[in-house]
C-alpha cells in the first residue's frame, strides 16, 4: 500500500477530463487506492457515482472516477480489518491473471512492450513458468524440515533455490512431462493440474525451461519472495506448525508472478493485434472461477 500513515488526497478540488495517459504508475496507484475489503462512502457521494457492474476492479473504477469529479479519498493506517481468502495458489494465478489486466484497462496504464523488445514468444513464456515452478517444487522437495525460526528457513529455501539454479537440469524433472507422476503433499496439487492445463498441448523446450540465466520470471519471484521474507522475520518469531503455510505462501508467490506475466503477454498481444486462438482461450479459462457477473 502507497500509505504509512492517515492521509487524505484528491488531484483538484476543480478537477475535470483528467489525462491519465500523463500520470506515472505510482501516481495513478495512489490516486485509485481504495479497497472495499474496508470502505465507507457517503450516501450523497455513492448516489452520484455508484459502482460500474465490472467483472474486477470495481473499487479502482469507482476511486478513478471520484478524483475525476474532484472529490477526496481518505485512508486510515490507524485502523484495520482481518481478511483473508481460503483458495488455493491456482486461484492466486487466475486471480492475478485478470486483476493485472483489469487495472491496465482501468487507470489506461501504457504498456512497456516488454516481450516485444526482448523477442520472448508465447512458448518461450511459458517455457519459463514451468521452469520456474519446476525450480521451485525440487528447491521444496530438498528443503525438508522448514526450521522454526522464520530467518532460518528463508535463509535455507534461498540455499536451496539457488543451489538449484546452478544444477544438473536433469534433477529437476518437469510437470509439463506427460510420463510425470508428482505426489503433492506440499499442497500444490491443484496448482500443478492448472498448469498442465494451461501447457499440455504445447510443446516445450528443455534449453528455455532450465535456462535459468535467461528466465526473467525468476528475479519477480525472487523480488516478491524478498518482501515476504522481511514481513516473516519482523512480523513472526517462529514458524512452529505453519511449515506448510510456509511452503504454500511460496507457491502462491510464484502463482502471483506467473498470474502477471501471463497478463502481460495478453495484453501486449491484445495491443498489437496478435492474439491467436489458443492465447484467447487461455485468457477465457484463465478468468472462469474468479469473477461471477
Amino acid at each position: 500500500m502507497p500509505f504509512k500513515s492517515d492521509t487524505l488526497w484528491l488531484l483538484s478540488a476543480t478537477a475535470n477530463n483528467v489525462d491519465w495517459g500523463l500520470l506515472n504508475s505510482l501516481t495513478k496507484d495512489t490516486l485509485t487506492y481504495l479497497d472495499n475489503v474496508s470502505s465507507c462512502v457517503r450516501r450523497d457521494i455513492f448516489n452520484e457515482v455508484q459502482f460500474n457492474p465490472l467483472m474486477f476492479g470495481e473499487d479502482i473504477d469507482f476511486a478513478k472516477r471520484l478524483i475525476e469529479r474532484g472529490k477526496s479519498i481518505g485512508y486510515l493506517a490507524s485502523t484495520g480489518v482481518c481478511h483473508w481468502h481460503e483458495r488455493g495458489a491456482d486461484y492466486i494465478l487466475r486471480r492475478f491473471f485478470i486483476g493485472s489486466k483489469t487495472e491496465v484497462s482501468l487507470k489506461q496504464n501504457e504498456l512497456p512492450y516488454f516481450f516485444k523488445k526482448e523477442n520472448i514468444g508465447f512458448n518461450t513464456l511459458l517455457a519459463n513458468m514451468i521452469g520456474t515452478y519446476d525450480l521451485i517444487k525440487f528447491s521444496i522437495d530438498k528443503l525438508g524440515h522448514v526450521p522454526v525460526t522464520p530467518a532460518e528457513a528463508v535463509k535455507k529455501f534461498l540455499n536451496v533455490f539457488k543451489g538449484g539454479i546452478s544444477s544438473s537440469t536433469n534433477r529437476l524433472g518437469s510437470i509439463h512431462s506427460p510420463n510425470t507422476q508428482f505426489k503433492t503433499p506440499d499442497g500444490s496439487h491443484e496448482l500443478e493440474l492448472l498448469l498442465k492445463q494451461l501447457t499440455g498441448y504445447i510443446h516445450l523446450m528443455p534449453e528455455p525451461m532450465y535456462n535459468f540465466k535467461q528466465n526473467f520470471l525468476i528475479p519477480g519471484f525472487m523480488n516478491h519472495f524478498g518482501q515476504f521474507a522481511e514481513y516473516l522475520c519482523q512480523n513472526h518469531k517462529t514458524l512452529e506448525g505453519r511449515d506448510r503455510d510456509f511452503i504454500s505462501s511460496i507457491y502462491n508467490i510464484f502463482a502471483i508472478v506467473a498470474g502477471e506475466a501471463v497478463a502481460a503477454y495478453y495484453l501486449e498481444a491484445e495491443s498489437l493485434n496478435c492474439l491467436t486462438p489458443a492465447l484467447k482461450r487461455m485468457g477465457g479459462f484463465l478468468e472462469k472461477g474468479v469473477c461471477y457477473f
